[in-house]
């Protein structure tokens, strides 16, 4: 009896819309992470002296915002 591959928790059929091509089969040498001035920098360094960063950053927007009058026998 043959033992079955355990299946993939995520199984994909195509790439995600995010993908970097250029980085599939590189060997990973280092990664580091740093905060500066409120920003999240991530970089991935490869043993081929390639380098993947991010900045990473968050933000307070206002989604929506409205003006309504309050009727006087609410006050």
């Amino acid at each position: 009896m043959r033992k079955q591959k355990p299946a993939s928790p995520h199984p994909r059929s195509s790439p995600p819309a995010r993908c970097y091509p250029s980085v599939r089969g590189k060997v990973v040498d280092w990664v580091e992470h740093n905060f500066e001035e409120g920003l999240l920098y991530l970089h991935v360094r490869f043993t081929d002296k390639t380098e993947l960063c991010w900045r990473i950053s968050t933000r307070m927007t206002i989604e929506e915002a409205g003006l309504s009058r309050i009727s006087p026998a609410l006050t």
